[in-house]
């Protein structure tokens, strides 16, 4: 009898794994998002965008204007090469880099399209070597 009763835990420690509904619940939190930068797309997930709400792409209302349903991406006809350094902003929360194939004026106005804030901007500069400059009361950098 000590078998037949160690049986009914274990078919009542099987009802209580997660079901469907929990399933469900982790699929939600791994979206997947996909990207179409020019023909070129890149894949991450919902949750990784979350990190910055404040962003275009952390954003889904503001994200939401460049959602093509047919293809089920978005689509942005801009800088690869930038993007690739902007997604990579949201996957290590926040370490930003230029790529060195992109001039730094592209970089920068990349950076202001996907909205990722002037602070952004700020620091960049500074983690790039640059030196802040007042000039006529607007802040310019120059490399050191």
């Amino acid at each position: 009898m000590p078998c037949d009763a160690a049986r009914r835990t274990l078919d009542i420690d099987a009802s209580i794994t997660p079901g469907p509904v929990n399933r469900r619940r982790r699929r939600r939190t791994r979206e997947k998002v996909v990207f179409n930068i020019s023909g070129l797309r890149f894949e991450t997930h919902r949750r990784t965008l979350a990190r910055f709400p404040n962003t275009l792409l952390g954003d889904r209302t503001r994200l939401g204007r460049y959602y093509d349903k047919v293809r089920n991406e978005y689509f942005f006809d801009r800088n690869r090469q930038s993007f690739s350094a902007i997604l990579h902003y949201y996957q290590s929360l926040g370490r930003l880099r230029r790529p060195l194939t992109v001039p730094l004026d592209v970089f920068i106005k990349e950076i202001r399209f996907y909205q990722l804030g002037e602070d952004v901007i700020e620091k960049y500069y500074i983690d790039e070597g640059f030196v802040e400059e007042q000039v006529c009361s607007s802040l310019t950098y120059s490399l050191l």
